[in-house]
């Protein structure tokens, strides 16, 4: 009996270890069956790739190492280590997360990383956001060349000024007060005029076929007749004297013409909206004359000592290159020849007493005034380059002055400036 209780006790012992042994000692498949892939990659040093869809720089703890698309690299990983990849354009600097990507286990990880798609959008993002920044500088450099360039035009105009005083003076028979004003020393260029129609022309077909209709006065040298001048249309500030089309970079310091007295009020108006100290107009008669006889002491802007040959000195006037150019005109009977048969640079000659040049002669020029006997004519002062120097001699008379249709361009009459100052 006790052998049989002795027999049981061994194999009750014996099937106990044996049950033990299948608990502790598992197959190899159920080994790399519980390996979890944290736990692959997180062991003190473990081979693997990463393989990227870029070009670019993967910086481990530091030290960087250049990596080619499709190319994997081999390294190897601790849970310590940093990784770190960029291009070389820094538009991708992410930090490599191992949470994301693929891996294989056996002791081994392998990623890869995709950041071509972002790079493209990035790519292009940063495309256009420099094509615009590149436009926007272009803009600002066109901007500053062409405030340079308006400054270059107008900083002239604006220095050429003379102050005249108030004072009492007796005009057209009467007795006035004559407040203070500036006068510009020079009539108005063509260049000044051709940046102020840069600036404001407005491209309307109504106001193009409005200017159209505008008569002008021209020259016409080759005419059999004894008068040379012409009505013509669509004639405009760019044309010769002649009605003939000019470039617009040809005679810009010449004196404009060929603008109406609306269009002088335009030019003043403009130059109103640039200038915050003064206001700009056109000159009164009597401020205008006061001016071309330097206080109504001279009956020419020239000294009456002169000899009459030495007008040449001081106007372009009708001289004896007219004579020549025009065959059929009766002679000046002058002697001189001031070299310019139209118009002249501003300031070629001589300046008044005052500092005033072009004071007669070259062109006429546009007042504020209204003629007192022809209705819709405006007072004109100075005479032009086809005028005899008779008819420039001072005129105190309103009455007797010369005068043109206001809404009608001429060869011969531009406009100088006059300003106040604003309160």
């Amino acid at each position: 009996m006790k052998t049989k209780n002795l027999f049981s006790y061994v194999c009750l012992i014996f099937l106990s270890f044996s049950l033990q042994a299948q608990i502790d000692l598992p197959s190899k498949k159920s080994k790399e069956k519980s390996i979890e892939s944290k736990e692959a990659i997180t062991k003190n040093s473990v081979d693997g790739t990463l393989l990227f869809d870029l070009d670019g720089v993967v910086t481990i703890n530091g030290i960087d190492q250049n990596v080619k698309a499709g190319i994997p690299i081999r390294v190897k990983y601790s849970n310590k280590d940093q990784y770190v990849f960029r291009t070389e354009d820094e538009l991708i600097v992410e930090d490599i997360k191992f949470g994301k990507g693929r891996y294989v286990v056996n002791d081994n990880f392998n990623f890869t990383f995709a950041f071509k798609e972002n790079y493209v959008v990035l790519l292009k993002k940063k495309s256009a956001e420099k094509e615009k920044n590149q436009q926007l500088e272009e803009e600002r450099l066109r901007q500053e060349d062409f405030q340079k360039y308006v400054a270059s035009i107008l900083q002239p105009l604006q220095d050429d000024f003379i102050s005249i005083d108030e004072k009492v003076i007796h005009y057209d028979g009467f007795e006035l007060g004559m407040d203070a004003f500036q006068i510009s020393t020079k009539e108005v260029t063509k260049r000044q005029y051709k940046l102020f129609k840069e600036i404001t022309e407005i491209e309307k077909t109504k106001e193009k076929e409005t200017e159209k209709a505008i008569v002008s006065v021209v020259l016409n040298s080759k005419t059999k007749v004894a008068n040379p001048k012409e009505n013509k249309m669509n004639i405009d500030w760019t044309s010769d004297e002649e009605g003939l089309r000019m470039d617009k970079h040809e005679g810009l310091n010449e004196p404009i013409s060929f603008i109406t007295y609306k269009e002088a009020k335009e030019f003043c108006e403009w130059l109103n909206t640039l200038d915050n100290h003064h206001y700009y107009r056109l000159p009164k008669t009597y401020e205008w004359d006061f001016v071309m006889s330097a206080g109504f002491v001279n009956d020419y802007p020239w000294p009456s000592d002169i000899e009459e040959f030495e007008v040449e000195e001081y106007a372009n006037l009708k001289d004896s290159s007219v004579d020549f150019s025009f065959s059929n005109l009766k002679k000046t009977g002058h002697r001189w020849n001031d070299g310019y048969v139209f118009k002249s640079p501003v300031a070629s000659y001589k300046p008044n007493a005052m500092g005033v040049f072009d004071l007669a002669g070259n062109v006429a020029e546009w007042t504020e005034d209204s003629s007192r006997n022809k209705p819709g004519f405006k007072i004109i002062k100075g005479g032009s380059f086809f005028v005899n120097m008779e008819k420039v001699k001072l005129n105190k008379s309103t009455m007797t002055a010369a005068s043109f249709d206001q809404n009608k361009r001429h060869y011969g009459i531009g406009m100088r400036l006059v300003r106040i100052k604003k309160n």
